[in-house]
């Protein structure tokens, strides 16, 4: 593949717009080697929708990066980033290593469907700088109003390399360029109309000098700039280029920033690679009057960055200077989603790895933020975690998200169910209940940049405390909240983005210890069932649930908390969809008091004609299997009275029929399905 150091890199600087179009997108393009970094920034209006592309062939993607809040469709020949906003006046960056030739690279830009720009974003470079491109010759064009063209530094030298940069040109222009009246030869634009060349000033200039740009009808373009004097009191010409300030060991989500020395008021490129040469983050800098640049904003390094050995590379167009370091991993969990998008019915699976030996947590909560699920166990010696949950054909769509803890480290894993990852904002505590002297880290999670209001309320709905804190770059923050002066109770912590919100309840100061307990469960379940446990205990308290199977394993435990009330509601534990057949217990323990009951778990067989209630999705819905006809017959009932009118569910290919639940009485309910000559009946009680 052709690589085109900064000296040469092609900067495609565009503002072009489109009659009628609102929005307007500037491009900036950097060429390091193979790896290219285009940088889109909207104007006049925002942009939902932007794809990179070129023409199938030898080429190919290897890698590529889009900044986080965007989700992406990609080929071995385009990246389309979408499902985010770039509003007016900020910038959204897309990274690509190529494998292959660099061919003629094109973009576009949407807001709602619609294109609102679009063009060649770069074009292979010639041999040899500023000589013509090989393209047909076209009929030479005046200079546009809208051309302008800069130099780098912009208070030259005599004697002193410069470059020149210009936008707003005619595409394929032939510019002769003049500095100070004297030739200094011909400058060519691109496609986009813009160009980048490197010039010597003469050092017989002094004081100010014109420097013009004439195009062949004589119509010319010129800045007068007064050049830098011998004695002035500004830095050197020239300074080494250097980096400074790198540790030799960084971990996963550390930020990393970089400084250093180079020539005063030039630009440079940054880049960072990591094990095995692989591209991943590009920056620009400018050096300031004495010779001296930071990079604008810190490199995070990914939470999924491999293990190993990363440089930075700094490049001023003539010269390089890298650094290296180690990464070690300080992520303890890596869990991912098998892929982004399950479908109604489906299994989600979670693979990834967690610290050996220690037990790991995950919670399952659906896109209104209800727990469908709890699980715990110990991680094996290979530290390998897979973890899984049988979905239903009546289940929620939307983004699903994975609370994942194992000692005080959290992360938040996201899959969506029959739609893509839209990502929520998310709340968190390290634990259940606190003692006023202690300070819980609270764990906030979403849209990277996003500034999240979190409130606190009492069990009156009375706010006692306020806050807000920005998401980084990684879409995490930390927030410490201050407990002291709060009394003993149950409180609900809320994050709150715009209209949307999640929240979580706290206990602080609960008594681990009741002194009643006493609770209740429906007598029957059946496989994929949720459990609700009701009763009454001490007010204040914190209780234990443990589902155990028949022979005693146990297979969740949540922890509840009570209020003042004394009232116990938990609904989070749930039946597996494999359920053994038998007696299950559900044990509620709170210090050395505890009371166990027990459910009867049916048999779910693999054929005959079966009923069961999902609760998973924001309304229950009837959920019926084997049926052999094109339809069940449906009855519900209270007691010897018929609460509504026979109804029929349909029986789809997948063998399976349902219909919503219409009753909206709370109560305790029969419901009989009829096919055929089979029939099978529930009790399912109603509580919403």
């Amino acid at each position: 593949m052709k690589t085109a150091g900064v000296a040469g890199v092609l900067l495609a600087l565009a503002f072009l717009s489109v009659p009628g179009a609102m929005a307007q997108v500037d491009v900036a393009v950097e060429v390091l080697d193979d790896s290219i970094l285009a940088s889109f920034t909207a104007s006049g209006g925002p942009v939902d929708n932007i794809v990179v592309w070129f023409e199938p062939g030898g080429t190919t993607i290897g890698e590529y990066v889009v900044e986080p809040g965007w989700h992406v469709a990609d080929s071995a020949e385009s990246v389309r980033a979408y499902g985010g906003t770039l509003q007016d006046g900020h910038t959204l960056k897309i990274g690509m290593k190529l494998q292959g030739d660099l061919p003629a690279i094109y973009w576009a830009a949407y807001m709602n469907g619609e294109e609102v720009r679009g063009g060649l974003l770069l074009a292979p470079e010639p041999d040899e700088a500023d000589s013509p491109p090989a393209v047909v010759e076209q009929p030479e064009e005046a200079i546009p109003d809208s051309a302008v063209f800069r130099t780098i530094p912009d208070k030259p030298a005599p004697g002193a390399t410069i470059r020149l940069v210009g936008s707003g040109f005619g595409a394929g222009q032939h510019l002769s360029l003049s500095i100070g009246g004297v030739d200094s030869g011909m400058v060519n634009t691109g496609e986009a109309g813009g160009f980048v060349a490197t010039r010597t000033v003469p050092d017989t200039l002094e004081g100010r000098v014109d420097f013009v740009l004439a195009d062949r009808l004589s119509n010319d373009i010129h800045i007068s700039l007064r050049l830098a004097e011998a004695d002035d009191d500004g830095p050197a010409a020239d300074t080494a280029l250097s980096i400074h300030g790198m540790e030799s060991t960084y971990h996963r989500g550390d930020r990393i920033t970089v400084s250093g020395t180079a020539t005063p008021l030039s630009n440079i490129v940054i880049a960072m690679y990591g094990p095995g040469g692989s591209g991943m983050s590009f920056r620009m800098a400018a050096v300031g009057y004495d010779g001296t640049w930071t990079i604008p904003e810190s490199i995070i390094l990914p939470l999924d960055a491999p293990v190993g050995e990363y440089r930075i590379v700094a490049d001023d167009g003539y010269r390089t200077d890298e650094s290296a370091w180690t990464v070690e991993s300080g992520k303890v969990i890596m869990l991912e989603p098998l892929r982004m998008v399950f479908e109604p019915g489906e299994k989600f699976r979670f693979n990834g790895t967690a610290t050996p030996g220690e037990i790991i947590y995950v919670i399952l909560q659906d896109p209104s933020g209800t727990e469908l699920a709890l699980d715990s166990w110990t991680v094996g010696p290979d530290g390998l975690v897979q973890w899984e949950f049988q979905t239903t054909h009546s289940a929620r769509e939307g983004t699903y998200t994975l609370i994942v803890a194992q000692g005080a480290e959290r992360e938040f894993v996201y899959a969506g169910l029959g739609s893509i990852v839209e990502t929520p904002t998310v709340i968190s505590f390290d634990k259940a209940n606190y003692l006023p002297s202690e300070t819980p880290h609270v764990v906030i999670a979403g849209i990277p940049g996003d500034e999240i209001n979190i409130l606190v309320v009492d069990d009156t709905d009375s706010v006692v405390h306020r806050g807000n804190v920005t998401l980084q770059v990684d879409g995490r923050a930390v927030y410490e909240l201050d407990i002291s002066k709060f009394s003993s109770g149950v409180y609900t912590a809320i994050a709150q983005r715009g209209t949307a919100q999640d929240d979580q309840e706290f206990g602080v100061g609960l008594s681990t210890g009741a002194a009643t307990l006493d609770v209740t469960v429906k007598t029957n379940h059946m496989p994929g069932d949720m459990v609700l446990v009701l009763g009454t205990t001490s007010n204040n308290a914190i209780i234990t649930m443990t589902l155990q199977d028949p022979d005693g394993n146990t297979v969740q435990v949540v922890e509840t908390l009570v209020d003042k009330t004394g009232m116990l509601s938990e609904q989070r534990l749930r039946i597996p969809l494999d359920a053994e057949a038998g007696m299950w217990t559900v044990r509620a323990t709170s210090g050395a008091n505890s009371a166990v009951v027990e459910t009867l778990v049916s048999e779910q067989a693999a054929d005959g004609l079966t009923v069961h209630v999902d609760e998973s999705g924001s309304e229950p819905f009837i959920v019926i299997t084997g049926g052999t006809g094109a339809y069940v017959t449906v009855k519900i009932s209270d007691g010897d009275r018929e609460v509504t009118d026979p109804q029929r569910a349909y029986i789809t290919g997948t063998g399976i029929g349902q219909l919503p639940w219409n009753v909206k009485v709370p109560g305790t309910y029969t419901i009989t399905v009829e096919s055929g000559s089979e029939t099978a009946s529930i009790t399912y009680r109603y509580s919403r």
